[in-house]
């Protein structure tokens, strides 16, 4: 699909100038525009590659040649017509300060025109589970303070910006010239870079604040906490998971227990669990199993066991700090919080992967989604770690069965029923990350597709307005989620035009058109990193950009590999919701005898 898009787009841009000047004309027609000027760097290449790339998507799709057919036609019956519109609105407009239509600024308006038609068509003809209604729960109280803050914040960050280019609009135009930096000149860049930095400080120092109150009054926490541990082939790791947590038990006050879930591993994965529950100390476990149906039904059947009052779910390959529960239990105090979620650093950061792993982990949920968190707008509490409290879960009816990305769907869902989430950066666990290109491979394309999945469930709160995490945040996640999988097709489409003509586009200033969307972030990662204090991973900043390439390659994949479906009304995948959450039969509950399962083999 690369090679085709490119090789495309290399054969029609010597068609551009033409196309330009026919394409001006009729839209100063249409605007009655007569002042409407096309000076020599007008362009319109942004559209018809657009337009090419659209139908590459629906070429290469996975479907019947009529589902592509019928993506194709969608895709350009939406995308020509909002095209057209926006073009005639600039025109129209540019008496008042519009940009002009074919420079610059206005060609950026028609690429963010046709982000949306993309993530519009892909949502409308995508296979994608049906979609859950979820009610914003009696009593909860809602979270005005927090989108308040956000208010605040968003003002706060227009003025700095404002303010930083009335005054310092000398450097940053020197800034623009080097390309790595080029995204600094731009006025939205920046904003979209300080409003999170703005939302962290506040909630810093929200935390101070609350904090010298919570010593002067003492709220009751959780009295019992349940830790459950989904396992499937995890020997040589569940046995280390298990140890840690019964660590972290010690260090809580209250009730503790873990149930283990067994789900048709191969290996000695229930054995080692077991010895590992019997090795225990400060905490009560116990293994079970389950139908080998997936992570989701595992956890359904776990849930189904427990009898504590927060469900702490942990993956089988996760090690957690002594002060785990001692700092989620906290949380909990305030009744507006449903979920907790924590910093699941790489196990071992040693390698590429690993590095890298820890980069992209510091950046996007130390800096990010704690910034979301302040004003309760986290869509995704990661699965290595994070808990619920339990009565929630069961009203939800658990976890979604037969979906990918269950973690962010629960998230999202906990928070449309009126809850808190929050993301905790200060209490850390260690994960395990992939060890090879394969393994990266696989999990890229599986939380991409759990991306597709979870809006796909969720979409009712965006048109219901469920919250700042309904009304913006599943929109923009959508949108950034699209912009990116633009990155390596326009990046493959202009490295070939530039290899035929490099007079066509100055290499400086297509580089400089990349680092709008990736320069302010590395600069932002560094930062991050200094104030993490590990500056070791400075140095490893640069080389995010190719793993950025890699991982965005397989969103794009994982787009291409979204089935198509001819009628929306079948082969939608089963609402897990209908069923109740129901203890297991005993046959899927009951205890691992040690004497019936294999033995290690090391």
């Amino acid at each position: 699909m690369l090679v085709a898009f490119a090789v495309g787009a290399a054969l029609i841009e010597p068609k551009f100038p033409h196309w330009t000047y026919l394409y001006g004309r009729e839209i100063q027609r249409l605007a009655a525009d007569p002042s409407l000027r096309l000076p020599k760097q007008a362009s319109i290449a942004i559209r018809p590659l657009f337009a090419l790339l659209l139908v590459m998507f629906a070429v290469f799709g996975a479907g019947r040649w009529r589902d592509r057919l019928r993506l194709a036609v969608t895709s350009l019956l939406v995308y020509v017509p909002a095209t057209v519109a926006a073009d005639v609105a600039l025109a129209k407009l540019g008496g008042v300060g519009a940009p002009s239509p074919f420079m610059a600024r206005g060609n950026v308006i028609i690429g963010v025109v046709g982000i949306l038609t993309t993530a519009l068509v892909v949502f409308w003809n995508a296979r994608l589970p049906a979609g859950v209604t979820v009610h914003r729960r009696r009593g909860v109280p809602r979270q005005t303070l927090r989108t308040a803050a956000l208010g605040v914040c968003v003002v706060v960050s227009a003025a700095a910006v404002a303010a930083t280019v009335h005054r310092q609009g000398g450097h940053i135009d020197e800034l623009k010239r080097i390309p790595l930096l080029g995204g600094t000149g731009s006025v939205v860049v920046l904003f979209f870079a300080v409003l999170p930095a703005a939302l962290c400080l506040l909630g810093v120092f929200a935390r101070a604040v609350s904090g010298r109150v919570g010593r002067q009054r003492v709220r009751p926490t959780p009295e019992s906490m349940c830790f459950l541990v989904p396992a499937h082939n995890e020997e040589g790791l569940i046995g280390d998971c298990i140890r840690s947590l019964d660590q972290a038990a010690a260090h809580f006050d209250g009730r503790t227990e873990a149930i283990i879930v067994e789900n048709g591993s191969t290996d000695a994965t229930p054995y080692e669990a077991h010895q590992a529950i019997a090795g225990c100390r400060h905490l009560n476990g116990r293994v079970i199993t389950a139908p080998p149906l997936g992570k989701a039904r595992a956890l359904n059947v776990g849930l189904a066991n427990a009898t504590a009052d927060v469900v702490v779910r942990i993956d089988a390959d996760t090690l957690v700090t002594p002060e785990l529960l001692r700092r989620m239990a906290p949380h909990f105090a305030d009744p507006r919080v449903g979920g907790v979620g924590v910093l699941p650093l790489p196990r071992n950061d040693t390698g590429w992967i690993g590095r890298m792993r820890a980069v992209e982990t510091f950046y996007g949920v130390a800096f990010k989604r704690a910034a979301q968190s302040v004003c309760d707008a986290v869509t995704v509490l990661p699965g290595a770690t994070v808990a619920y409290r339990r009565d929630i879960l069961l009203d939800l009816h658990g976890f979604a069965e037969g979906v990918n990305g269950e973690d962010a769907d629960i998230t999202v869902r906990v928070g449309r029923r009126g809850y808190r989430i929050v993301s905790d950066s200060r209490i850390r666990v260690y994960t395990d990350v992939p060890h090879s290109l394969g393994q990266l491979r696989e999990q890229r394309m599986r939380w991409a597709r759990g991306l597709y999945h979870m809006i796909g469930r969720n979409r009712s709160a965006i048109w219901r307005a469920q919250g700042i995490r309904g009304a913006w945040m599943l929109p923009w996640a959508s949108f950034v989620m699209f912009r990116k999988l633009m990155l390596i097709p326009f990046a493959c489409a202009a490295a070939l035009i530039i290899a035929v003509n490099p007079s066509t586009l100055p290499l400086r200033e297509v580089a400089s058109a990349g680092a709008i969307l990736l320069g302010v972030q590395l600069l932002e990662m560094a930062a991050v990193l200094s104030w993490y204090r590990r500056i070791d991973l400075v140095c490893y900043v640069p080389a995010y950009l190719v793993f950025r390439l890699l991982v965005t390659y397989y969103a794009v994949e994982t787009l291409l590999s979204l089935s198509l479906i001819p009628d929306r009304s079948v082969e939608r995948v089963r609402n897990p919701d209908s069923a109740l959450l129901r203890p297991a039969p005993a046959a899927a509950s009951a205890t691992v005898d040690p004497a019936d399962q294999p033995q290690p083999t090391r």
